[in-house]
Formats: structure tokens, sequence, C-alpha cells
């Protein structure tokens, strides 16, 4: 379905995908931005999905409590790792594993200290 907000989106260049403003976007495989009207949902969340959504929830505060200095620590190491995720994702992996090998991994390969809070 084409939306005006279609064209707006891609002159920002923005590659967005969920929920936006109203509106549920994805990339086609054709590298073309699809967005329709935000549907809600129709069923409560399950018990798994309030667990998941507050263990996210949990982990993207300690990001915040992180403090500037530490966050951009993940972002340069995300990136002097050649990784495909920014510094955000790479901290919400390791929080999720609940496995810090991997932080001390990327920290012996690219020699920055990251913060474990």
């Amino acid at each position: 379905m084409f939306n005006p907000k279609d064209r707006i989106l891609k002159v920002l260049a923005l590659d967005l995908n969920g929920d936006v403003g109203g509106l549920t976007t994805y990339t086609n495989r054709r590298h073309k931005i699809i967005a329709f009207p935000q549907a809600p949902p129709t069923v409560p969340p399950t018990p798994n999905q309030i667990i998941q959504r507050a263990r996210l929830r949990t982990i993207a505060l300690a990001w915040l409590a992180l403090g500037a200095p530490q966050r951009a620590m993940w972002r340069v190491a995300a990136t002097r790792a050649n990784l495909s995720i920014s510094g955000w994702n790479l901290y919400t992996t390791c929080k999720m594993r609940k496995d810090w090998s991997y932080a001390q991994t990327i920290e012996n390969q690219t020699h920055i200290v990251l913060t474990h809070a």
C-alpha cells in the first residue's frame, strides 16, 4: 500500500522496521520501504512476552545508566570488531545471554575495556 509518508521516510534516508508514528514499516527484498497503518494487538501479551519485555526494559535502563562515555566505548568496540551491529545491540546481546565471555572476546580483539553494568 502506498502511503505519502513513504516519500518522507526515503527523503530522510531512514531505514525503518517496526512501528513508528502510527505506521508499521518494513523493507522488502527490493529495498523498498513498505508502510501501512499500525494495527492494535488483538490479543493480550502472553506471560513469556511480558517477561521478555521486562528483560529488555531492564537492559535498556542499564544501558542508559552506563553514561555517555561507557556507551561510546561499546559503539567503538562494535565498530573496531567489524561487527554489523551497533554498540547497543552488542550490549543487549551480552546482557541477554548472561555470558560475558562474548564481551571479553570483543575486549581482547579491540583492546577496549567494556563496562558490564
